[in-house]
Order: C-alpha cells, then sequence, then structure tokens
C-alpha cells in the first residue's frame, strides 16, 4: 500500500511596494528573476528580486514561516513587503549572503508516492555519511567525463541486465545501492 502526497509548488505569492502589487508569477513571466532565502533557525522567509533591463534590484522583509506546520497544512503562501530597493545595489557580504536561491515561480503539480519508511524523511539517507570529496568547480566536468570513461566498458552489460530483469519482471531483488562519496564544488 502507498501513500499519496499531492500539492502545488511554487503558488503564487504576493509582492508588495510602494502602491504596486504582483505575484512571484507574474514578475518571472514579466522578465524578474526571483531567488528565496530560507531561514529555519529564524522560521523566516524573504526574496530578492532582479531585472536586469532597469538594473533593478529588490529584496522583501523577511517573512514568519513555520515549515513544518506550511507543508502539513497547506497554509497561504506567504506576502513579500519589499523593504530595500535600488538600481545599482551594493551589497555587503555577510556570513548568509549566499543563502539565496534561485526558484521557478510557475506553479506546479506534484505528487509524492511514498511505499516505504524512506520516503518520509524520518531517517537520513545513507548519502548523508560518505566522505566528501571537495575539487574546484572548473573540475567538475572534467572528473565526471573520467568517470564516465571508466565506467563505459562494464555500462552496456549492467544496462542488459537491468532491462533483462525488467522484462522477466521478477521477484529477484534489486542490487543495492551504495553511495561511496559526494562531490562538493565550492565556488569563488
Amino acid at each position: 500500500m502507498a501513500l499519496s502526497d499531492q500539492r502545488i509548488l511554487s503558488q503564487p505569492c504576493r509582492v508588495v511596494f510602494a502602491g504596486w502589487e504582483s505575484t512571484t508569477t507574474r514578475l518571472q513571466q514579466a522578465g524578474w528573476q526571483l531567488s528565496a532565502e530560507q531561514d529555519f533557525n529564524r522560521f523566516s522567509i524573504r526574496i530578492a528580486l532582479k531585472f536586469e533591463p532597469a538594473r533593478l534590484f529588490m529584496i522583501a522583509e523577511a517573512q514568519e514561516m513555520d515549515f513544518m506546520r506550511y507543508s502539513v497544512m497547506r497554509e497561504q503562501p506567504p506576502v513579500f513587503q519589499i523593504r530595500h530597493a535600488a538600481s545599482d545595489m551594493h551589497v555587503q557580504l555577510m556570513e548568509d549572503a549566499f543563502d539565496f536561491r534561485p526558484f521557478d515561480a510557475v506553479p506546479q503539480f506534484t505528487s509524492i508516492e511514498r511505499k516505504s519508511i524512506d520516503d518520509f524523511g524520518i531517517f537520513a539517507p545513507c548519502l548523508t555519511r560518505t566522505e566528501e570529496i571537495i575539487v574546484e568547480p572548473k573540475t567538475v566536468a572534467a572528473l565526471l567525463d573520467e568517470i564516465r570513461k571508466l565506467q563505459a566498458p562494464e555500462l552496456a552489460e549492467i544496462r542488459k541486465r537491468n532491462a533483462s530483469r525488467d522484462r522477466r519482471n521478477s521477484t529477484e531483488p534489486m542490487a543495492q545501492q551504495r553511495f561511496h562519496a559526494q562531490i562538493v564544488s565550492l565556488a569563488a
């Protein structure tokens, strides 16, 4: 038996500034670049907006956000009040300056089927306790190409075994995946 969690990602959030109002969806459609910062320690979220043709930058006031309750109760999306706007914004870098992450404001329907205990996120997956390999961002592509070359002789055989097993629809247990390392690339 599987449980299903259905929800809409990127519900339009209202954005208010100096007498005008819009939504994150409409702003993105009009060419604005959007990013968000989630602060799990302070239970808050805020957004930053950038409109390159006018060299206009805006940052919203932090909104309180109970992340657990929002994900379970499907509360109304937050309303963002723009507090800082400038045509050429000079940002003093602080420790959390890189916490803003771009997001897609186009609403998307998602359905997550929960079949096993791993799908509920109660326990950490095995990947979290692997060895970290830290590399320069510009070398990631070259290293992945090298890994692909090393795997190439066996890849056709692995795919052939998987296709054969799928066709038979056998009850054999699938090979267990093991994570040996994470590649962490730190941008300068």
